[in-house]
């Protein structure tokens, strides 16, 4: 019984391999270190995701700030931002909060470890603003004084350059941080004061949402599938010459698909000759939407982007508008720009206001 149970056991492991759904039951959990290499990797290779991740960072940048300011400065000082391609720059350290932290490095003349003065960005004097993720700077001297104003943050930065460690005072970087994690967090110093990440909160079920995706795909192509059946298929492969002869067969079969876009097999003619066999592959298709659309609604309400928003779809269903979700999330996109936005353009608007003497702009 034990070579029957070890043929058995061989045999359903060769269908596993070949089972074509088999690569898409991988787990749906996170893995254990995310480092920044899987945060890409899982950006860059799902659809779904850069759809959760780029959202908030597109509307949080479609409306740019207000200057309360004379004409000819707020036209000095937007020619500045069109300079430094600050608005999309912006973008992009948006998304890099969503991936899991980014900042905006302010690059001028001289020492970077010194604190940036007036004097340095007055007329020109920035020279590029460059942004990085969070994995590529790393803060240094944190401070952990409860009474002290900058009590978890570092008292400067560090970045490898071409020619070797890179220091950089607070005040060149404009931090991008995700949400505050926990009181309490079993967390270091940098994880702390970069905070949450957006994508590691929805991989699990933007996961299960694209390898629902890939099995409908799969579905899909297993339909075209033929399901031919051979009498005596297996006196045919025992030898040579039958096998040969059943590849002849099977590719006559594809070539009258191919050519004649017709099915032609050998009918039968009495008990003798059985004949062949052709079926197409019958998949029930009802209710396959509504599954997929479960597990994207799934998608959307942990990444609290509304479903019509995410999906790019018209409000469906009994006396559905769609205005009640776009509210939500028009007010979720202004909360979004006053308590993770504004805070992160403190720096840069002193910075701009300061060499002109001008009042704060509006968030």
């Amino acid at each position: 019984m034990a070579w029957i149970t070890d043929s058995l056991r061989s045999a359903i492991g060769s269908a596993v391999r070949l089972n074509p759904f088999a690569r898409f039951a991988a787990s749906t959990s996170a893995p254990a270190v995310f480092n920044h290499q899987l945060a890409l990797a899982a950006y860059m290779s799902s659809g779904m995701m850069k759809k959760v991740i780029s959202i908030p960072a597109a509307d949080r940048t479609q409306k740019w700030r207000d200057w309360q300011a004379p004409k000819d400065v707020i036209a000095q000082i937007e020619r500045e931002e069109k300079r430094l391609g600050l608005r999309a720059k912006v973008k992009q350290a948006e998304v890099l909060r969503g991936v899991g932290g980014g900042a905006i490095l302010i690059i001028t003349a001289g020492s970077h470890e010194q604190p940036l003065t007036p004097a340095q960005i007055a007329q020109g004097g920035i020279i590029a603003l460059n942004v990085v993720s969070r994995w590529e700077i790393q803060g240094r001297d944190w401070v952990r004084n409860l009474a002290d104003p900058l009590n978890g943050q570092p008292l400067m930065f560090e970045i490898q350059a071409e020619t070797g460690t890179q220091k950089i005072h607070p005040s060149r970087v404009i931090c991008f941080r995700g949400e505050p994690l926990p009181a309490g967090s079993a967390a270091g110093d940098e994880e702390k004061f970069w905070g949450d990440s957006r994508l590691l909160r929805v991989f699990c079920e933007v996961q299960r949402s694209d390898e629902t995706q890939a099995w409908f795909s799969q579905l899909v192509k297993k339909a075209k599938l033929l399901r031919i059946g051979i009498p005596n298929l297996t006196d045919f492969t025992a030898t040579s010459e039958g096998q040969q002869k059943l590849a002849s067969r099977v590719a006559l079969i594809a070539e009258g698909e191919s050519t004649l876009n017709a099915t032609v097999f050998a009918a039968a003619s009495g008990a003798e000759s059985p004949g062949e066999t052709i079926t197409d592959y019958q998949i029930t298709w009802n209710g396959i939407p509504a599954v997929m659309d479960a597990f994207n609604q799934q998608v959307a309400a942990v990444s609290d982007i509304p479903f019509t928003r995410l999906m790019g779809r018209s409000p469906a269903g009994m006396n559905a508008t769609g205005e009640h979700d776009n509210d939500n999330w028009n007010d979720a996109v202004s909360m979004g720009r006053r308590t993770r936005f504004a805070p992160a353009w403190r720096r840069w608007t002193r910075s701009c206001c300061a060499p002109l003497a001008l009042p704060s702009p509006m968030p």
